[in-house]
């Protein structure tokens, strides 16, 4: 099964189902069982009808973020295996879509959280690395976390950046690294 939380391979996939299937879905039928019920010429019908035209709000909500979500799409398995090798026990995220109120959101496909940085990888930025690194390592800092930022556009030069560099398993990371992909994962949908 795919998992369900964020950073996790497969979460992209997943939220999208959960927005377009259950969630809009279920208040499609919840509003359509309202607009029948309210068929009635009677005071509750009234109310049932408001109810039926009420479910339409959050079910555009699910469609909305659905839409947001629906041009990334989960990284291949050969290349999750490259990273996964390379990374190790190491703070890795994977389909991290970060969003800024000034920016266009971008997917970082890899994320690698290490001593010297935060390393990514990111086949689709639309502006300038740059002002993406700029952001994250802005929010990092605004969290009391100092370091580089640094998004390869190529996987190939991702891959070499990450096998020389030390990786720190997750179980030996300070208190830094894991806040580090504490803050990553929370400016991402």
């Amino acid at each position: 099964m795919m998992s369900l939380r964020k950073g996790k391979r497969g979460y992209l996939r997943r939220k999208k189902y959960l927005y377009i299937v259950v969630g809009t879905a279920l208040f499609v039928v919840i509003g359509l069982l309202f607009f029948v019920l309210g068929g009635k010429e009677d005071g509750s019908a009234k109310i049932a009808k408001v109810c039926a035209v009420l479910t339409a709000l959050p079910a555009s909500y699910f469609v909305t973020l659905f839409v947001v979500m629906l041009p990334y799409k989960m990284t291949g398995t050969d290349e999750y295996e490259q990273v996964r090798d390379a990374v190790g026990e190491g703070i890795m995220i994977t389909e991290c879509a970060i969003t800024s109120p000034s920016m266009k959101t971008v997917l970082l496909d890899y994320i690698c959280v290490t001593d010297s940085g935060v390393i990514a990888v990111s086949r689709n930025t639309y502006d300038n690395t740059d002002k993406y690194e700029e952001y994250i390592k802005g929010m990092l800092s605004a969290n009391g976390i100092q370091t580089h930022v640094k998004i390869f556009t190529s996987f190939k030069d991702f891959i070499k950046r990450l096998k020389n560099v030390e990786i720190i398993s997750r179980k030996d990371a300070d208190d830094k690294l894991l806040q580090a992909e504490g803050v990553l994962l929370n400016i991402s949908i």
